[in-house]
């Protein structure tokens, strides 16, 4: 079945319904109805601009030169004087870092989504849940390496900070839970190379071993910042147990499923498009 785009946006109309009446429920006073109505439309109009920009991704040629010619472009680079003999050279490195954050933005932007969509699976009283935020940062990581992982993470958690889907009760705990713990995610951008080998050499075996690895590492490390956080800002609810053991059991609790989840959609992802990882010259 070919996902149209009028599909597309139906479809969005009813997440975004389903998603609001679970976020607003039991709510009935007008002022209720006005926020709702205004979430829904904003939603529906970032998963609609999504599916418009996807193809960036895998077609960034077709994209790029609409965007460079926007009237703020000029902030993505430095105008310098150029000779005609290095005109072609400058074009190129202009493209290229100018589709590297439009990837950003974009994936920062799904992985925002996804953890909206997916935030009320397995959500946890002091925060945290089982989400698949974590597949756009490792994918831009097999991308373009550690700084795009890194990048499109710190995208992603200042956006959830922003927006105020957060549980923050400290502004270091929200530094520590939201912007280090997702920036650290795009550490897996470490295995990118052998990735990206694993795939043109069609071998898979390799190629599930380092997605693992890399989706690993980014979970370790994100674990390692939650468990800070909860072990320095929520020691209350420990009781009688060691403050450190609780917040560790605490996030592993949902952190470990996510890092399964997540393991499982990229391999299933980088094994039916090479698109994907592999960027086109």
């Amino acid at each position: 079945m070919n996902l149209t785009l009028s599909n597309f946006e139906a479809s969005c109309i009813v997440v975004s319904k389903s998603y609001i009446a679970f976020d607003h429920w039991g709510s009935h006073s007008a002022e209720s109805e006005r926020n709702v109505q205004t979430h829904r439309t904003c939603l529906v109009k970032a998963y609609v601009g999504m599916w418009r920009w996807i193809q960036v991704i895998t077609q960034p040629k077709q994209c790029v030169e609409t965007i460079r010619h926007s009237p703020h472009c000029f902030l993505l680079w430095k105008k310098q004087p150029r000779s005609d003999a290095g005109k072609g050279e400058y074009n190129m490195q202009t493209n290229t870092r100018l589709v590297f954050l439009v990837e950003v933005a974009i994936l920062g932007a799904i992985a925002f989504l996804l953890d909206l969509l997916t935030s009320f699976i397995g959500k946890m009283p002091q925060g945290g849940s089982i989400s698949l935020a974590m597949v756009p940062v490792l994918i831009m990581g097999f991308r373009h390496g550690v700084k795009g992982g890194l990048l499109t993470g710190f995208l992603l958690g200042l956006l959830q900070t922003i927006m105020g889907y957060t549980t923050i009760v400290h502004p270091v705990q929200g530094f520590l839970d939201y912007l280090v713990a997702f920036t650290v995610v795009g550490a897996g951008g470490i295995f990118y190379k052998q990735v990206q080998n694993s795939i043109t050499t069609h071998n898979k075996r390799s190629l599930i071993a380092y997605v693992a690895a890399a989706a690993f590492l980014g979970s370790l490390l994100r674990f390692a910042a939650h468990t800070l956080a909860g072990a320095v800002f929520f020691a209350e609810f420990a009781g009688d147990q060691p403050v450190l053991i609780y917040s560790a059991a605490y996030n592993a609790s949902y952190m470990v499923p996510t890092f399964i989840i997540c393991s499982i959609i990229l391999v299933l992802m980088l094994t039916t498009s090479k698109s994907l990882i592999l960027k086109r010259k």
